[in-house]
């Protein structure tokens, strides 16, 4: 649901919307800033795309990570020295 691609057509002066919206909403929203009217409405038209579909392996890049660090604690204190 929603607008799927907007397109414009600077020569014309048209503007293209397509997708599952209602013309009505889109056109009150545009009369705020400018002229607007609906030209037409109908079904988006199917562009026949060619599959060439290659199945190339890709291999996963390994990025290395830096270690964990821990903090130590130094062997004169204890424990709970740190919690207080």
């Amino acid at each position: 649901m929603g607008v799927e691609s907007l397109s414009i057509d600077s020569k014309e002066k048209k503007l293209i919307v397509s997708g599952d919206i209602d013309p009505v909403k889109v056109v009150c929203k545009l009369r705020k800033l400018c002229q607007t009217e609906i030209v037409s409405i109908g079904p988006l038209k199917d562009e026949k795309k060619d599959s060439t579909n290659t199945n190339e392996f890709i291999p996963l890049q390994h990025f290395g990570t830096y270690p964990f660090y821990y903090q130590m604690t130094p062997p004169q204190y204890f424990q709970n020295y740190y919690y207080v």
